[in-house]
C-alpha cells in the first residue's frame, strides 16, 4: 500500500515528531512518500535514513504560495498516484486536501494535532485556514484524525463535521539510550547539581509565546524568593544567549545565573531527561505534547498547564495547573518537593508515569489503530 504523508514542514514540533514515529515504526509494512510544503528540517535526514522519498515545495506563504502549492501537489500526487493521502496541520489538509481531492485519491486523511483554535493562539492567517478548512471537511476528508480528545472538541466547536473524526493518540516506547554518562558538560553540569541536593526542573519546547515560557521563568522567582534549592534546564530551539527577549525576562525577574542552564540542542535527549526531578509544561495549548510522554517514558513526573490532552496523558501520576495561573503552578511544584521528601512515595510516583504511559498509549497500540483505518 502507497501512503503520501503531507506536512507542513519538517523543523522540530509536536506533528513533526508524531510523523516520524509513524514512519519509523511501519516503514516495513508500508510504502511512504513525503511531500512537504516548506524547505529541509531536522527531520529530513532522521526520515532519509529510513529510505523515504521527500519532495520540497520550499512554499514562502506569500500571496500565491497557495496556488503554486496546490499545482505542485497534484502533479506530484498524479506521479506517484498514492492509495491514501494523510494531511498534517492547517495548511496541508488545505492545499493536500484540495490536491488530493482533485487528483482523484480514493482515501484522504486529514491530522489535527491541537486543541487551541483561538485567534489569539493561532495568529490571523492560520486562524482563516482553519476556517476554510472546516468548510472544506464536508466535502475532502474521508476521516479527520486527532491525537487529542479535546482537539475533536475544540474543532466540532468550529464547525468541522463531527462524525468523521477518529482519535488516535501518539504512541511511546521505552527508550534505548544507555544511561551511562556521556562526555557532555552540559549533563555534568546538570548531574553535578543533582548530586549537590538541588531539585532538576526541566522543559523542552521551542521559544515561543505558546509555550508561555515567560511563567516558568516566573516559577523560578519564586523559588528563588522562597529559598528552594533548584536548577532549571531550558532545552530547545532558541534557548541560548543571543536570545535577547529571554536574556531581558531572566534579568526582570532577577534568576541567578546559577540556577538555570539554557540549551539550545542536544543529542540522546532521554539521557537529559532521565536526570530531571520533574517535567514543566507552562504552554497557552497543545494537542498531545510529545514531551509529556517523553518524560513519563522515563519515570519523571510532570507538572502541566491544563491545555489538550495533558490532564488524561498524566492523570494522576503529575500534577496540573490551570494555564497561566503562577499560584497553581507554584503550588504544584510545592505538592511534588513534600512527595519527593519521602522516596519510597516518590519511586512509586515515578514507576506509575512509565506504567500508566505504556498501558495507555504504547506505540503498538498505535501502530495498531493505524493499521485498522488505512486497511478499512
Amino acid at each position: 500500500m502507497k501512503i503520501v504523508h503531507i506536512i507542513t514542514g519538517l523543523d522540530k514540533g509536536g506533528a513533526e515528531k508524531a510523523l516520524f514515529k509513524i514512519l519509523k515504526s511501519m516503514c516495513n509494512s508500508y510504502s511512504f512518500e513525503i511531500i512537504c510544503l516548506g524547505k529541509q528540517g531536522y527531520y529530513s535526514k532522521e526520515i532519509n535514513d529510513l529510505n523515504i522519498p521527500i519532495y520540497y515545495l520550499n512554499l514562502k506563504y506569500k500571496p500565491f504560495s497557495f496556488f503554486f502549492g496546490l499545482i505542485k501537489t497534484y502533479k506530484l500526487l498524479k506521479e506517484i498516484n498514492p492509495d491514501i493521502v494523510q494531511t498534517w496541520m492547517y495548511h496541508a489538509d488545505l492545499i493536500g486536501g484540495i490536491a488530493s481531492k482533485i487528483s482523484n485519491v480514493k482515501k484522504i486523511y486529514w491530522t489535527i494535532v491541537t486543541s487551541n483554535t483561538k485567534i489569539s493562539f493561532l495568529g490571523i492567517k492560520t486562524f482563516l485556514i482553519l476556517c476554510i478548512c472546516a468548510l472544506l471537511s464536508y466535502l475532502v476528508p474521508t476521516k479527520i484524525i486527532s491525537v487529542a480528545n479535546t482537539a475533536i472538541v475544540s474543532h466540532k466547536k468550529m464547525l468541522y463535521k463531527s462524525n468523521i473524526f477518529i482519535f488516535i493518540p501518539i504512541g511511546f516506547e521505552k527508550n534505548l539510550y544507555s544511561k551511562k554518562i556521556t562526555n557532555s558538560l552540559d549533563l555534568k553540569l546538570i548531574i553535578k547539581n543533582k548530586i549537590n541536593g538541588n531539585l532538576i526542573l526541566g522543559h523542552i519546547a521551542r521559544w515561543h509565546p505558546n509555550k508561555n515560557q515567560k511563567l516558568l521563568i516566573e516559577l523560578l522567582s519564586v523559588l528563588q524568593n522562597k529559598k528552594i534549592n533548584f536548577f532549571c534546564v531550558m532545552i530547545g530551539n532558541n534557548f541560548n544567549s543571543h536570545n535577547t527577549e529571554l536574556k531581558n525576562l531572566l534579568i526582570k525577574f532577577e534568576i541567578n545565573k546559577k540556577n538555570i542552564l539554557l540549551i539550545d540542542e542536544v543529542k540522546s535527549i532521554d539521557l537529559f531527561i532521565q536526570q530531571f526531578d520533574l517535567f514543566i509544561l507552562t504552554s497557552l495549548g497543545e494537542g498531545m505534547p510529545n514531551v509529556i510522554g517523553e518524560a513519563m517514558s522515563n519515570s519523571i513526573p510532570c507538572i502541566a498547564s491544563n491545555v489538550g490532552d495533558c490532564k488524561n496523558l498524566i492523570g494522576d501520576t503529575g500534577w496540573i495547573f490551570e494555564s497561566n495561573d503562577i499560584n497553581q503552578l507554584v503550588s504544584s511544584v510545592e505538592k511534588a518537593i513534600k512527595l519527593k521528601s519521602d522516596k519510597e512515595k516518590w519511586i512509586t510516583k515515578k514507576n506509575e508515569c512509565q506504567n500508566r504511559l505504556f498501558k495507555n498509549y504504547s506505540i503498538n497500540n498505535m501502530k495498531y489503530k493505524y493499521d485498522k483505518l488505512w486497511n478499512a
